[in-house]
Parts: C-alpha cells; structure tokens; sequence
C-alpha cells in the first residue's frame, strides 16, 4: 500500500482495475495513434472509467457519455494520474 494516500499516482490504463476512474494526463505512441485517440475525445486532461476489463484483449472505457472499446496495445499507451485513497474498495 501506497503510505503517500494523497499524492497522485500516475500509471497507464492497463494497470488500472474495473471501476477506476482517472484523467489523462498524456499518451505515449505514434503520431496516428496519438491522432485517433483525440478524435475519439481522449486527449490530455479528460476524465475516464474503467467500465469492462483492462484483459488481454483490451478495456471499454467510459468517457462523458460514450464508452469506447480499446486494443491493449493502446491502454498501454494512455497514461493516466489517479489518487490512491480514491482506490479504496468499501466494506
């Protein structure tokens, strides 16, 4: 467990569990890549949720009101600031 609860934590989209939320805070590849994603309105300081995996196939992710589906390749890209007392799962 993370001793600093209020510091943010940055991590890509893969590392993050069912439910998370988190913002945006760059994403890592190919200028296509990079491309597709801000056409798809992820870009630097959006927020999102986990709604389905991240699995080896990839994560559907939510984004204001659409849900997006994404490769593992690309949740390996997007790399996202979360806090981890946000983590906390309740009893």
């Amino acid at each position: 467990m993370n001793q600093l609860n209020n510091l943010p934590l940055s991590v890509r989209v893969s590392q993050l569990q069912l439910g998370h939320q988190a913002t945006i805070i760059q994403i890592h590849g190919s200028s296509r890549d990079i491309q597709r994603m801000n056409m798809l309105g992820l870009r630097k300081g959006i927020s999102l949720t986990v709604v389905h995996g991240p699995g080896r196939r990839g994560a559907v992710v939510k984004v204001g009101g659409a849900r997006i589906a994404l490769s593992q390749e690309i949740i390996d890209q997007i790399e996202v600031s979360t806090t981890a007392d946000k983590e906390t799962s309740s009893l």
